[in-house]
């Protein structure tokens, strides 16, 4: 099977070398073509090729107007790689934050999970995780994207279960969400969920920016090769 990766255009803007590294290690580990953004080249593999994502709103695009029925996360693809070289956190605890959007992606769920054992971080959880959760930090304190009506409607906009607020109400209630955390640092795969985190006085840091350390470090030495 022929595989395409969408790197998510918000994680390439959030960390654009750890966004580069893994572009270039799928391509030279597995021949792997980095495509550009979902919303205008969700159409380019052809309907049995394989999709790899990172952002769970690229998930929804690709499932709902390109129909893909091979899609899988760049958690359970990583995760599947015996000799990826995980990063070693020394048991710094860490809170996981889950984003509404993968709410039924049980199995991209428990994958994250397993990543997170892998690079030694003692992780805790809040009350609504996994199928639970309810939040995207105030992205669902606002209307749906309009390109979600157009690209997502079923999953993004039918099922949007949310009420905007004013900016005010949204910053307290991001306050208020982030008194769960038991420590500062939160994992999130998702920016918007960043964003709220943020929001709420806590330190968000991506899943992928995690993962993708050693293999940061390693491109920065010279004649590197993955």
């Amino acid at each position: 099977m022929k595989y395409y990766f969408y790197p998510g255009c918000k994680f390439k803007k959030l960390d654009p070398a750890g966004s580069q590294c893994l572009q270039e290690y799928l391509f030279q580990r597995f021949h792997i073509q980095t495509l550009g953004c979902c919303s205008t080249d969700y159409s380019k593999p052809a309907k049995d090729d394989g999709i790899i994502f990172v952002c769970p709103t690229c998930a929804a695009i690709l499932e709902e107007s390109a129909q893909y029925q091979n899609c899988i996360s760049i958690y359970e693809f990583l995760l599947q790689q015996e000799d990826f070289l995980y990063p070693d956190f020394q048991e710094e605890p860490m809170m996981i934050q889950d984003c509404w959007r993968t709410y039924d992606h049980i199995g991209m769920q428990k994958s994250i999970r397993q990543l997170v054992q892998k690079m030694n971080i003692r992780a805790f959880e809040t009350a609504e995780n996994f199928e639970k959760t309810k939040y995207c930090g105030i992205t669902t304190k606002n209307e749906p994207s309009p390109r979600y009506q157009k690209l997502a409607p079923n999953r993004l906009v039918k099922n949007w279960p949310f009420q905007p607020e004013p900016s005010q109400k949204q910053a307290e209630d991001m306050k208020l969400h982030a008194r769960q955390y038991q420590y500062q640092t939160v994992i999130c795969y998702c920016t918007g969920c960043m964003e709220g985190v943020a929001l709420g006085g806590k330190q968000p840091v991506h899943l992928l920016s995690l993962l993708l350390t050693r293999m940061k470090e390693i491109q920065n030495e010279p004649s590197h090769s993955f």
